[in-house]
């Protein structure tokens, strides 16, 4: 078995041993796409059109359109294919770029988190509450920490757990979070009004209180201030709770690909659970660095005690599956674009350089009778251009439907799906890419004389 965990953001594991069906299958689709496109030529070539070939009165013209019709359609397809892909990912790397920069309502710089679970260890709830309460005081006094706080649930966590919350006879769900003292602070979050939970909240049952983020205030308060007010926290599996509001928080945000949500929270001390996570506060830069001081005091006040988790504010948000798959997928269009377009490039190449040859004579026909060299290889590049622009507004409206698709699909933070940027760069590099393609092979041809051209076979 091998692991997937370097390049997904969970742990996945796969067996890499190999399949005789997959391999019998790759067999059978190299041998069926190799003779589906030799058999084509090697049939026309096994019986060939005498009359035509003999007739001197046919033009040379039409021949060679009839010639090149079928390669001509699959370069055109081979460019709107690369078109399409190279625009994708173009829009992919721009909600990508655009997520990662997003301001999830707290500094990532200098935030730690550590999740721990005494449970695990067959402490009970009593033992659990003194283990936690000399975990916060010894990494709040370790070197370089600001503050630290407990929490139940991380931003852009995999887990989230949410109540139904009634107040003033309007009810919402809202994402409810157990948490610390200064988990606020710890975090980074601004506390808009009132105050954060104490200490004494944090370490054992007290008055049933609450805290609210501005989403939650705006949908059951209507603008109005919800300090000292009473809400009602409904869960399917216990019994209601009421609670006093007793501060304002900003939002955070959850995930990379939604819009912020309403969140509520506990304290610790009436709510206490044994899976927590442990927040940490240092210096900005300086995160990556305590890493191994904060594995260093968890373990000295429990050897036992197993750390489930341990990395920077940063690497939990960059590894969320949202964020993920959104850069993971612009890498993937990004690499298959490159590709196609290296091969589109390729067949370009290749039929302008074919067509060039088979088109010597008549190129030292034109040079003798007074063409010069610049009108041959604009003649022949305007041939080529013809081509190239079939495939580019072909893949240009497949682009627009691909786009229009992931768009609904929520995978393009912020992005609109006909971005005039990508839309412009994308077909402009490849346009380029085929007129340099055209012009190698129409610039070679020009090195034969015309005596040496017009020379019967």
């Amino acid at each position: 078995m091998s692991s997937l965990t370097a390049v997904l953001p969970m742990p996945i594991a796969m067996s890499v041993s190999p399949d005789g069906r997959v391999v019998c299958a790759v067999a059978i689709a190299s041998i069926v796409s190799t003779l589906f496109f030799a058999l084509g030529p090697a049939w026309r070539l096994s019986a060939p059109n005498l009359t035509m070939t003999l007739k001197e009165s046919a033009p040379l013209a039409s021949r060679q359109r009839r010639r090149i019709a079928m390669p001509a359609l699959l370069v055109g397809a081979q460019i709107a294919l690369s078109v399409a892909l190279l625009i994708s990912a173009g829009v992919f790397l721009r909600a990508s770029v655009t997520a990662v920069s997003m301001d999830p309502g707290f500094p990532l710089s200098g935030g730690l988190i550590a999740e721990v679970d005494p449970t695990m260890i067959g402490q009970d709830d009593v033992r659990g509450r003194t283990t936690y309460a000399a975990l916060l005081e010894h990494i709040r006094s370790t070197a370089h920490v600001s503050s630290a706080s407990v929490a139940s649930m991380v931003p852009f966590g995999l887990t989230q757990y949410s109540r139904q919350v009634d107040a003033n006879g309007v009810s919402t769900s809202a994402g409810f979070t157990v948490v610390g003292a200064d988990y606020f602070t710890t975090l980074g979050l601004v506390v808009i009004a009132g105050r954060e939970f104490t200490v004494a909240e944090e370490n054992a049952a007290t008055d049933a209180v609450a805290i609210v983020d501005q989403v939650l205030v705006d949908r059951l308060f209507k603008g109005g201030s919800p300090l000292g007010q009473t809400v009602r926290l409904i869960a399917r599996d216990r019994p209601d709770e009421l609670a006093h509001v007793v501060g304002v928080v900003a939002t955070v945000r959850d995930d990379v690909l939604q819009p912020p949500a309403a969140h509520i929270y506990v304290p610790f001390g009436s709510h206490y659970q044994g899976e927590m996570t442990i927040h940490v506060r240092t210096a900005p830069g300086a995160e990556a660095a305590m890493l191994e001081p904060l594995r260093a005091a968890i373990q000295s006040v429990d050897t036992r005690l197993p750390i489930l988790s341990l990395k920077t504010m940063s690497d939990h948000r960059d590894a969320t599956p949202s964020l993920w798959a959104v850069t993971f997928a612009a890498r993937l269009f990004v690499a298959f674009g490159v590709i196609a377009g290296v091969l589109a490039t390729a067949g370009v190449y290749g039929l302008r350089a074919y067509l060039a040859t088979q088109r010597r004579r008549e190129i030292g026909i034109r040079i003798a009778l007074g063409a010069t060299r610049a009108d041959v290889i604009s003649q022949l590049l305007k041939e080529g251009a013809w081509n190239a622009a079939g495939g580019l507004i072909v893949g240009t409206g497949l682009a627009v439907g691909l786009t229009q698709l992931l768009r609904q699909s929520e995978m393009l933070y912020q992005v609109q799906a006909f971005d005039p940027i990508v839309f412009t760069v994308a077909p402009l590099v490849l346009a380029v890419a085929a007129a340099a393609a055209s012009y190698v092979p129409a610039r070679r041809a020009l090195r034969v004389e015309p005596t040496v051209a017009l020379r019967p076979e």
